[in-house]
């Protein structure tokens, strides 16, 4: 959907993860989150070289939902 003619989007788009990674190792002080990050950008890059980006999306979202349910089942126990 993005145009072909648009410059420098793949530079903002990792700019964009090294803050927000930046920001979130920060604000949370935890390292498993970055770790699980780099996980999930290292399997997309090498599994789906030609769409990691949208593939490292989807697998860092799914691990990040994975935590939360498994950490706020073992908070009930």
């Amino acid at each position: 959907m993005i145009p072909p003619q648009v410059v420098g989007l793949d530079f903002a788009l990792t700019a964009l993860f090294a803050v927000l990674t930046v920001d979130a190792i920060r604000a949370r002080r935890e390292l498993p989150t970055p770790v699980l990050a780099l996980i999930c950008a290292l399997v997309a890059r090498f599994a789906f070289p030609s769409q990691m980006l949208l593939v490292a999306f989807a697998l860092f979202t799914t691990a990040l939902l994975a935590r939360y349910a498994l950490t706020k089942k073992a908070a009930r126990a």
